[in-house]
């Protein structure tokens, strides 16, 4: 299979598909969109990556020889063994994977990095095979292998079958190996627990449960000889999941006897920067975290490669030539393998594409990928090498590529020469962006800018354009402010709060201007329906229409309406799009008609579901061509990261295809039966007959024969009728057009035309007719003037019109569609047809059903109908076509045209056209099925909607060629399309059966969430689709590396969405995906939650309680008195206060803990009693734990309960007994679900994973406490109901009031809260328990009434509370059900998601009664800037206030039934259908609480609006690209709301959070590098402020500040805006406080505090490094008694400043034994010699003191010298001179100055300061600079030089300018450079600043303690 070819078809496709819905009249317009498209502007050339030829390490055979392995391992490790063939094939071993075999034959622990398909197993597999091969198999576990995912245990599990079984037959293995992952049925699990394996498979949640579960005790003692612990995808380990694992392998060591465990890690190649060393180092440091033992550089393996061509020179002449010749005359490639890698053009491409030299070490690495045409291509560089044409190289490297893709080295070679992927990206069309000037010079971009770059005063505007005939429009919202009217650029998606009062369309014609007055001109222009003609005959427009006029207006670039002259000439056009401007279209549209969409077009034709499936279908058609591919290759995976989104691909998919079909087929029986057509009893059986379908692709029993036969057939027409009518429905697919709306089907009526047809009857349309009204009485129906006066053909039109308004809206009878026999459809098929295809019909009330027409409006209590009136669309239309033909003098109001449809209806019904269905005053009609004609048409115009098209304009409205011609092909091509989900909401069992019938292509096409990503071998797969792009390059590499696993080319293609950042960040720069560096994790240790699960998980190991399946083992669910109170079972809870297993649990959790002491010491909540607190509270934990579960079983239980005595109240109605009857059943499953244990190791609750969610147990990244949605089972005769889960902050909208939840092929609705009112008590009077929230207007900071006062005042600014900050009627988000809305169709783009009004608000922990919150403060020059605040366990609440939309100044909240939990529905949602609300409602506010560790920034002094979204989107980006965090990991809000930013909110998002936010209040330098990050992100060059992007960026542009997600803050968004505070903040210096509280007010309370001068110059110097301040000063440790000067209270270090009397023997020997008292209870002590040094002291204490930020940036002004000089003839200096005077004066005044005794950190600098007067004169400043900078030595000595006679020091000195030197002048400064008065010393001696002149120290006059320090001590 050429895949460069597949390539082509695919893109050719897709454009083809694009360009059909474009329709552009400006020629620069077009001409750009074409040039842009041409040139790939959506799909760019793909990437092409070749993969590597890895280094030669032996073979196994050679390890065996030279003794290493054991002899057997050469039987074993054998590739190609069959069932006949048992010796197979050698197998070669890489280099890297033999050192690995080495490394671990030595006993020591590696990690080995490499790409995919480099054989990472084997390097572990054959190590544990050979230890257990020599210590003998049976003698317990001996290796641990734990993957991320089941899905990789599965294929490793296959893999080891290949080398253990194969050869040796099933059952004598000689090394026995097992999967346990909890997909095991009971039987298998029970035999792995009797007799352990040698090699056991599992992953990180099934190890957990090893260790605590009672059942699997004796496979801990199995385990006690373990020797490899095996941790595969080390990359994948991140965060909370990361963490929890690295805290897992510790436990399993102390578990497993605590011995040198070998411990292995494999991974993608991870790289932070750097050479290949420093990777090393940084692997290194995650591997150590996570094993938990040292591991350095050395032991960390490296991919090792090696070229498959030799090293070429390609600057020799003979070379060149060769590569030459080889373009230019399109030689062919050799045929055989060595002919072809001598080559020197394979070499050449093996360099390109493949390896190249990594600097400085000499390595081979991998090359980056690269196009293979176009800019900085591969075929561009030869081309510049051989001088040949480009083409003509692309055209050679494509044929040597294929080429070398079929050469082996030999037939065990497992890959080609070149094994290579293609990497190939799509997007989707935004629009034309353009500025507001003339159309010949306004500036066009293809993408969303800011504004123009280079002039960011002319914003870019969206442009739409007229869908009739290509007319552009500005699409605006118009807004004012104080200097007038202007126009904003306005999105196609809606921002929250946006009524939409503002839309606006502006048009720019130069051409066709819109006319400026009224008048003959105007009237030319305006659509007829907006005219009149008065009585006295003048033309005029319509009085109520003149508000619907385009405004005449003038607007300059800026946006700005501006006076007549001054800006472009334009019309404005407000509100709704009713006409088209343009003189040669006239296209007019109906007021009603609002939507935009099906009148006006822009580039964005598709999203990503029909992109994503219309590449599909298309990859699976080509596949199907190639005949050298095998069967089983034509097959298509497709990777997306959310489960929903898979859920919604494969119904999308499906449906798609199925209706491809059916209108293809339709159209192949209409063609065929020619001009008469198909009546409706010839309809379903001619396109059976056009289908052709296999038997077995429909048939539930494919063996069936005979009549039963014939039943299953019938079966399938009747299902093909359905379909078949449904798509009748107008506006049923809007991304699909149906064959009418493609002219490939038309409809004709009979018993309409003819001379015996109805129009044929002159009579009745000249007088009328007779009607039967009942037995006795016939009635005259007269004609309407208006008919009767109107010509034939108006009355044509207008009966068609009115049939066509019918059969659109499916009044048709038709029994397929008739409500009462669907019901007899579904059941009568079902039984015949295959369940899980799309012909099978699952629930009758999926069906769309009938409608019947009514001549009447709507009234208030109609339920569902088609009324048809004159205040509908067809009365108007009826109006404006007859109104014309209305007599003079007669009028036409809304009776008389009723009058005409009921007209229309009955004439229909007297030919049998319509149908009377219903009785009644006016009756209900249908349209005869009978009455339709299915004709083919031609193709070649759109048919017109004359309802809400009120004038077609000139120009005929065209078809979608794209669909055209897939309709008219789509049935000629005979392959499977056929696609399924494979997600984790999947049973496993469904899971496994896809998976196998994909493997062989039954299943040609799955949609996976990241099940399958990781390191699963799919066989023969070529072709991989990604829906979106992944997280991170790791995530790529995996999805990506499952194509072409066996060496053959593949195709990798990524859809990147529209409208998510991350997308179209990789889209423009796809190399950073394909080729992008795998970031080392980030692994945070001190969670507190964590841990604490953790130590809970210890004790769970040592007391090993039965928490049995579900919680009835561990819950009391027996009634007492009739109340359900679900206590923990007595037998447990006496476990859990078991004082002895307590004891033994806080032994073990100690070991555990002093490993991580390291990470913990530095925490706030830690402290030596923290592990024995935990367990003593461990009951109150395990309780609080079960309350979820209890509301659950409540909930269902009181559900039961009601709903069984509305079923026994035979008072009430059938239909409400029928409908109790249903929910009982629903509680009834939801209750076994609770209690049930089948299918529970998967489950949310069976009871260990529960305990994990609730944050009990460790919970590996699965949502800590979730809320659950209940999930009614859809198909009956094997329904499976069931739970499906969202993390908290998700489900506030996910599972908000009346949401929808995509899942399996389904659409739910979220209907009901599953409401526990916690007692029965407060149950029996219906009244839920609520709160109060006071939420700060100002900061957003939570106050929740707790039962006590509230405070009246903000606890953290102090702001009053009260007004709008006051949310009431607060309940939790409880758990919810679901029900069936509709099946997922290709209507489908993305997941329809409720718009919610959420807002945020937070409150820092408490912890003892102390805020447990650190602060910092940022300076800039001695300015405070910046303020931040950081709370490890911030509790973040998430309120849902209403819907977005929803109408009116309405309470904040939703109405909930209390007796039955029903939400009432949103009344602006018109398909969300009504429920039953009962008599007691209550409007509640839901919310969900959470904590997260969390930082807030706030300026100072505060920024404008559009400063403050600009600095939270660049601190948002900076965050997330210095860190490496991926965009789901950290979140941020604005404070206290969009519109009033005072504040932003970072908060770490992912489960456990990142540990990063800590870092910007604790390292000094992280503003700083974040601010300059932040530069960079804004294309600034962050030393010069240079604008790097001026020719591409205006404003903002998606890759800096854009960002999808948001939008609404595009207006504001401007980098210029932020480019100078960064810039400051490029020099700030952070000051961490410590805790709560600004730095200084933290400095001034410990100074006020210190007993002696000693410790304040300590506290001086620890402020001038910027370390972190104490937390108390002389504090008191009662136990000790003892009251160091400073402590610690998180370290809990206690800190002694020793001065002079601490030298004296006997308080020697006092300070020692304090501090070995101190010691022996548990704390640090460090004690200050005043000798010391000091700042040694500091930088060997990090961990307690922080990192010194003043390393280089500490600056301090000693002194100021100005040196004055003259001439002895008096002359004036020349500049000359002058210059000549500064150069040698400041070079000799250093020179004296460079004589002070000081720090090697710290040296003195001389500024200049200024200059003057003709006595030339100059001043220099004295600085120091450095870490020592104000220490009072260095402030004497200088003082000291500056007292003395420096005119004669420094004039021997300046040999040209000595003698002009007069004096020398100087004085000290009180003043710190910064400005800020800075704290001297008192040998400074100023203590009055206005003196300046230096003096001695009038304390010790530079004496003994001075001159000490001089020397080196440390004197006061």
């Amino acid at each position: 299979m050429d895949i460069f070819d597949l390539r082509t078809r695919l893109v050719e496709d897709y454009a083809r598909y694009t360009r059909s819905f474009i329709k552009i009249a400006d020629p620069r317009i077009i001409e750009k969109v074409d040039g842009a498209l041409d040139a790939g502007h959506l799909w760019p050339e793909p990437l092409l990556q070749l993969n590597p030829t890895f280094l030669p390490g032996g073979t196994i055979d050679d390890l065996v020889a030279d003794g290493t392995l054991h002899e057997e391992c050469a039987r074993i490790f054998r590739i190609d063994k069959t069932d006949d063939d048992h010796i197979g094939k050698q197998l070669l071993l890489h280099t890297h994977q033999t050192e690995g075999i080495r490394k671990a034959k030595e006993g020591r622990s590696f990690v080995l990095t490499s790409g995919t398909g480099s054989g990472k197993s084997l390097t572990y597999m054959v190590p544990i095979v050979d230890h257990v091969l020599r210590h003998g198999s049976g003698r317990g576990i001996q290796a641990i292998v734990v993957y991320p995912m089941n899905a990789l245990a599965n294929s490793q599990d296959e893999e080891l079958r290949k080398f253990l079984v194969k050869g040796y037959g099933e059952g004598h293995e000689p090394v026995r190996f097992a999967r346990f992952t909890g997909q095991e049925k009971g039987e298998e699990r029970e035999a792995i627990r009797r007799n352990p394996p040698d090699i056991l498979l599992t992953n990180y949640m099934m190890l957990e449960l090893l260790l605590t579960r009672w059942e699997d005790r004796d496979l801990i003692r199995a385990a006690a000889g373990v020797q490899f612990l095996v941790l595969d995808e080390l990359h994948t380990y991140r965060g909370r999941q990361g963490a929890d694992v690295a805290l897992l392998i510790r436990r399993c060591r102390l578990a497993f006897g605590g011995r040198d465990i070998i411990c292995v890690g494999t991974s993608a190649t991870m790289a932070s920067g750097g050479s290949s060393d420093e990777q090393k180092r940084e692997v290194a440091a995650v591997a150590q975290t996570l094993f938990g033992t040292a591991v350095g550089p050395e032991q960390v393996i490296g991919e090792t490669l090696e070229r498959a061509t030799p090293e070429m020179d390609f600057g020799q002449p003979e070379i060149v030539a060769a590569l030459a010749r080889t373009v230019t005359q399109n030689e062919a490639a050799p045929e055989g393998y060595d002919a072809f890698r001598q080559h020197p053009l394979a070499a050449w491409i093996e360099s390109t594409f493949g390896i190249q030299t990594e600097a400085g070490t000499g390595r081979l690495i991998r090359q980056a990928p690269r196009k293979l045409r176009g800019e900085e291509s591969a075929a561009a560089a030869l081309a510049a090498v051989t001088h040949a044409d480009e083409g003509q190289c692309y055209e050679v490297l494509r044929r040597f590529l294929m080429r070398g893709s079929e050469l082996r080295r030999s037939e065990s070679s497992r890959f080609p020469i070149f094994a290579f992927r293609l990497h190939q990206f799509f997007t989707r069309g935004d629009t034309v962006w353009a500025t507001i000037e003339a159309e010949a010079v306004r500036h066009l971009e293809m993408a969303k800018l800011g504004a123009k770059p280079g002039d960011p005063t002319k914003p870019l505007f969206p442009l739409v354009f007229c869908r009739q005939c290509g007319a552009a429009y500005y699409r605006v919202t118009k807004a004012r402010d104080e200097h007038g009217e202007f126009l904003r650029p306005r999105e196609d998606r809606r921002e929250e709060g946006d009524d939409g009062h503002g839309d606006a369309y502006l048009y720019v014609s130069e051409a066709s201007p819109w006319p400026r007055t009224e008048g003959a001109e105007l009237l030319e222009r305006v659509p007829p329906f907006m005219k009149e003609v008065t009585p006295d005959g003048v033309e005029r427009i319509k009085p109520d229409m003149k508000r619907d006029l385009p405004a005449p207006v003038f607007v300059d670039a800026t946006g700005r309406i501006v006076p007549e002259g001054q800006g472009v000439p334009a019309a404005l056009i407000s509100g709704v799009f009713l006409f088209c401007l343009h003189p040669a279209c006239g296209v007019a549209y109906a007021k009603n008609q609002r939507a935009e969409r099906g009148k006006l077009g822009t580039l964005g034709v598709d999203n990503r579901s029909t992109a994503t499936t219309v590449l599909a279908v298309r990859a699976l058609i080509e596949l199907q061509q190639y005949g050298d591919l095998s069967p089983t290759a034509r097959k298509l995976l497709s990777f997306t990261d959310n489960r929903q989104d898979a859920s919604l691909q494969a119904g999308h998919f499906n449906d798609f295809t199925q209706v491809a079909l059916l209108r293809s087929a339709l159209h192949k029986a209409t063609a065929a039966r020619g001009p008469n057509g198909l009546t409706h009893g010839e309809l379903s059986r001619s396109v059976f007959d056009a289908l052709s379908l296999p038997f077995e692709e429909y048939a539930a029993d494919a063996e069936v024969r005979g009549p039963a036969r014939n039943s299953t057939n019938d079966a399938l027409r009747r299902v093909l009728d359905y379909y078949l009518y449904r798509d009748l429905q107008r506006g049923w697919r809007v991304t699909a057009p149906n064959l009418e709306d493609c002219g490939l089907l038309r409809f004709d009526y009979v018993g309409l035309n003819g001379d015996d047809g109805l129009l044929g009857e002159a009579e009745l349309w000249r007088s009328g007719f007779d009607v039967q009204v009942d037995r006795d009485t016939r009635e005259h129906v007269a004609t309407p003037d208006p008919l009767r006066a109107c010509p034939a053909e108006v009355r044509e039109e207008v009966l068609r019109t009115f049939l066509d308004v019918l059969r659109r809206s499916l009044a048709v009878k038709a029994d397929v569609l008739d409500p009462q026999q669907q019901r007899d459809l579904v059941e009568q098929t079902r039984p015949r047809l295959m369940d899980g295809t799309v012909w099978y019909l699952d629930d009758p009330q999926d069906l769309i059903k009938s409608v019947v027409a009514y001549p009447r409006a709507r009234r208030q209590g109609d339920g569902g109908g088609l009324f048809i009136s004159s205040y509908g669309n067809f009365g108007r239309y009826v109006r404006r076509a007859l109104l014309p033909h209305v007599p003079a003098g007669q009028r036409f109001g809304r009776d008389d045209v009723d009058g005409v449809i009921r007209f229309l209806l009955l004439a229909l019904k007297r030919y049998g056209i319509v149908e009377q269905v219903r009785s009644g005053d006016p009756p209900g009609y249908q349209l005869n099925h009978d009455a339709l004609r299915w004709i083919a048409g031609d193709g070649e115009v759109r048919p017109v909607d004359r309802t809400r098209l009120l004038d077609a304009g000139e120009i005929p409205p065209e078809v979608n060629h794209y669909f055209l011609e897939c309709y008219r092909r789509f049935i000629d091509l005979k392959c499977v399309l056929e696609a399924r989900e494979h997600t984790a909401q999947v049973a496993s069992e469904d899971r496994q059966d896809r998976e196998d019938r994909f493997r062989d292509a039954r299943l040609p096409l799955l949609f996976c969430s990241p099940t399958m990503e990781l390191g699963v071998d799919i066989a023969q797969l070529n072709v991989v689709n990604l829906r979106n792009v992944p997280p991170t390059p790791a995530n790529y590499a995996q999805r990506s590396g499952r194509a072409g696993r066996g060496g053959q080319p593949a195709l990798v293609y990524t859809y990147c969405a529209g409208r998510s950042p991350h997308d179209q960040y990789y889209f423009r720069q796809p190399d950073r995906m394909v080729a992008g560096a795998v970031a080392p994790p980030r692994i945070d240790l001190r969670n507190r939650d964590l841990v604490r699960s953790h130590v809970h998980a210890v004790w769970m190991g040592v007391a090993k309680p039965d928490l049995g399946k579900t919680l009835t083992a561990v819950l009391d669910i027996n009634r007492e008195g009739g109340r359900v109170h679900l206590p923990v079972k007595e037998q447990l809870r006496a476990k859990l206060e078991d004082a002895a297993q307590r004891a033994a649990a806080f032994r073990e959790a100690g070991r555990l803990i002093e490993g991580l002491r390291g990470a913990l010491d530095d925490t706030t909540w830690f402290h030596e009693n923290w592990v024995r607190e935990t367990l003593d509270q461990m009951p109150r934990s395990f309780d609080e734990a079960c309350e979820r579960w209890r509301g659950l079983y409540r909930a269902a239980v009181r559900q039961r309960e009601l709903h069984h005595k509305i079923i026994l109240d035979h008072s009430r109605p059938e239909e409400e007994r029928n409908h109790s009857r249903r929910l009982r059943a629903q509680a009834e499953s939801q209750i076994r679900l609770l209690t049930e244990a089948e299918g529970i190791y998967e489950g949310d609750f069976y009871s260990y994973r529960y305990f994990a969610a609730e944050g009990f147990l460790p919970g590996y990244n699965f949502p800590r406490l979730p809320i659950s949605a209940y999930v009614p089972g859809r198909r009956r005769h094997r329904g499976r109901d069931e739970f499906v889960s969202r993390p908290r902050f998700l489900a506030i909208s996910e599972f908000g009031p009346r949401a929808l939840i995509y899942h399996e092929g389904g659409r739910y609705r979220v209907y009901k809260v599953n409401l526990d009112f916690g007692s029965e008590d407060v149950e029996a009077t219906h009244s839920l328990v609520t709160a109060t929230m006071k939420r700060c207007t100002t900061c957003g900071y939570a106050h929740i009434e707790d039962g006590g006062n509230m405070s009246e005042v903000c606890d953290r600014c102090g702001t009053a509370l009260g007004g709008p900050g006051v949310i009431p009627d607060l309940v939790h988000l409880q758990n919810v059900s679901l029900k069936l809305a509709q099946r997922i169709t290709c209507d489908e783009e993305e997941r329809q998601r409720y718009g919610y009004k959420l807002v945020t608000a937070y409150r820092f922990p408490d912890i003892g009664g102390r805020l447990d919150r650190k602060d910092a403060e940022v300076y800039v020059d001695g300015r405070l800037v910046m303020r931040l605040s950081y709370g490890d366990a911030t509790s973040l609440y998430r309120v849902n206030l209403g819907w977005a939309n929803q109408r009116g100044n309405q309470p904040p909240g939703f109405l909930l039934d209390l007796e039955r939990g029903y939400w009432a529905r949103n009344p602006v949602d018109q398909d969300d259908p009504n429920e039953a609300m009962g008599a007691r409602q209550k409007r509640v506010v839901p919310y969900v609480t959470d904590t997260k560790n969390a930082l807030v920034m706030r300026f100072e002094p505060g920024r404008p609006l559009a400063e403050m979204a600009g600095l939270q989107a660049a601190f948002k980006e900076a965050i997330q690209k210095r860190f490496q965090l991926e965009s789901r990991e950290l979140a941020c809000e604005a404070m206290p709301s969009a519109k009033e930013r005072l504040e932003i909110l970072f908060y770490e998002a992912s489960e456990g959070g990142a540990g990063v936010l800590r870092e910007l209040v604790e390292d000094p330098q992280a503003i700083p590098a974040l601010a300059r990050c932040a530069l960079e992100i804004c294309h600034f060059d962050p030393a010069t402020l240079a604008d790097t992007a001026a020719a591409t960026c205006g404003k903002a542009c998606y890759e800096c500040l854009l960002d999808y997600g948001n939008q609404p803050d595009h207006q504001f968004l401007d980098r210029f805006l932020i480019r100078d505070i960064l810039a400051e903040l490029t020099r700030s210096v952070g000051r961490p406080a410590g805790g709560a509280g600004s730095r200084t007010d933290r400095m001034a309370a410990l100074r006020a505090a210190c007993d002696s001068k000693l410790e304040q110059r300590w506290l001086d110097m620890l402020d001038a490094l910027v370390l972190r301040p104490p937390s108390d000063a002389q504090f008191l440790i009662e136990a000790c008694s003892t009251r160091p000067d400073f402590y610690y209270r998180e370290h809990n270090a206690a800190i002694y400043i020793d001065g002079p009397p601490h030298d004296e023997p006997a308080q020697i020997r006092a300070d020692e034994e304090i501090t070995q008292r101190l010691m022996e209870t548990g704390y640090i002590v460090i004690r200050f010699h005043h000798r010391a040094d000091w700042q040694e002291i500091f930088a060997r204490h990090p961990d307690i003191f922080g990192p010194s930020a003043r390393a280089a940036s500490r600056e301090v002004e000693l002194a100021v010298c100005t040196l004055l000089f003259e001439k002895p003839d008096k002359s004036a200096l020349t500049q000359d001179e002058r210059d000549l005077c500064r150069v040698e004066g400041q070079a000799a005044l250093a020179a004296v100055l460079g004589q002070i005794t000081i720090d090697p950190g710290t040296e003195i600098a001389l500024r200049f300061a200024g200059d003057g007067s003709s006595r030339y004169w100059f001043e220099v400043t004295a600085m120091a600079v450095g870490l020592a900078a104000g220490a009072p030595y260095v402030l004497h000595q200088v003082g000291t030089i500056l007292s003395t006679d420096l005119a004669s020091r420094l004039s021997p000195a300046m040999p040209l300018t000595g003698a002009w030197l007069m004096s020398v002048a100087s004085r000290m400064s009180p003043r710190a450079a910064a400005g800020g008065n800075m704290p001297r010393p008192g040998c400074f001696g100023q203590r009055d600043l206005r003196d300046r002149r230096y003096r001695r120290c009038r304390d010790c006059g530079m004496h003994q303690e001075c001159l000490a320090a001089i020397d080196g001590g440390a004197g006061e």
